[in-house]
């Protein structure tokens, strides 16, 4: 008998989903997670038999598993895993264990899904971090603040968030996402960046930022509050206007005197050139020398 924690591998277009914490077993007769199961310790026996079924799974249906990765270094993280898991663990503590380890075969296909406790804290009031981000050059920005609050400028770079250099935090997160491609990764932690805040750390309730204001390139701090999921929904559509982002849109950057048009679709061939036309007079009237066109979040098709 098998009992999986939390699995969710996306491969190819076939999801497969273990959601259990008893009876489970290999056949997929599992129940559906319950709050109480998020208080409930597994033994270090369980888990490791869970460790070994997930590898198994993989080896079963990833057309080719170790194209990044040998399957004897893996071998060697799955034992130190193992050992490490030498005491009864609740299914956040399992989860942010294993997750770096799924994270190295390099597949955006295959990952560890979020576990039922964001959802559910979410669904309960659960408070979020409230601005906005994009990175740049490996530092971290603010581009929108949903808090309302803030004094903290669009565009200021945030240092570190409740004590943490925000490096170590993308660092982190990064190991945590599964994907190839550095890009198609930062693009996934941008996305879901308040929740990785939650589910790494445990931050909602209220944020310390410091930042590196563009304003006169000095360092403050801020004491930011949570804000609810679904106001953050909101304000982010009211924001981007549709609930989608914007097909393109014009960032600066002053301090590396540069301006980012991030491309994210093309459907309006008229719009586009308006927008150029806009964009090139305001890169001329700022004197700004250095353009970088960012097609990341661009599908292609």
């Amino acid at each position: 008998m098998k009992k999986v924690v939390f699995i969710a591998i996306a491969l190819i277009v076939v999801i497969i989903a273990y959601f259990a914490v008893s009876g489970g077993d290999p056949a997929g007769n599992y129940r559906e997670i319950q709050p109480d199961d998020f208080t409930e310790n597994f033994q270090p026996e369980e888990l490791h038999s869970d460790i070994d079924f997930l590898i198994e799974n993989f080896e079963e249906i990833h057309p080719d598993l170790y194209w990044a990765i040998s399957k004897e270094k893996v071998e060697i993280i799955t034992g130190n895993v193992k050992r490490k898991i030498d005491r009864p663990l609740k299914r956040m503590e399992f989860f942010r264990i294993i997750s770096p380890m799924v994270s190295l075969f390099q597949d955006g296909h295959t990952y560890m899904e979020y576990p039922e406790e964001l959802y559910h804290y979410a669904e309960n009031k659960g408070l979020f971090f409230p601005l906005e981000v994009a990175f740049f050059d490996k530092k971290l920005y603010m581009i929108e603040d949903y808090s309302g609050i803030s004094k903290i400028l669009p565009e200021s770079e945030i240092v570190s968030i409740n004590g943490i250099q925000a490096g170590t935090i993308l660092k982190t997160m990064f190991e945590f996402t599964s994907g190839k491609k550095t890009e198609y990764r930062l693009n996934k932690i941008k996305k879901n960046f308040r929740y990785l805040l939650w589910v790494i750390y445990g931050f909602g309730k209220e944020f310390g930022i410091e930042y590196l204001s563009r304003k006169d390139n000095k360092i403050y701090m801020a004491k930011v509050p949570g804000v609810l999921n679904k106001t953050i929904k909101a304000k982010r559509q009211a924001y981007i206007g549709t609930g989608e982002m914007p097909d393109y849109i014009l960032r600066l950057f002053p301090e590396y005197n540069t301006g980012i048009i991030y491309f994210n679709s093309f459907r309006d061939h008229m719009a586009f050139q308006e927008f150029l036309k806009d964009t090139f007079s305001i890169l001329k009237k700022k004197k700004v020398e250095n353009l970088i066109i960012d097609i990341r979040k661009n599908g292609g098709g």
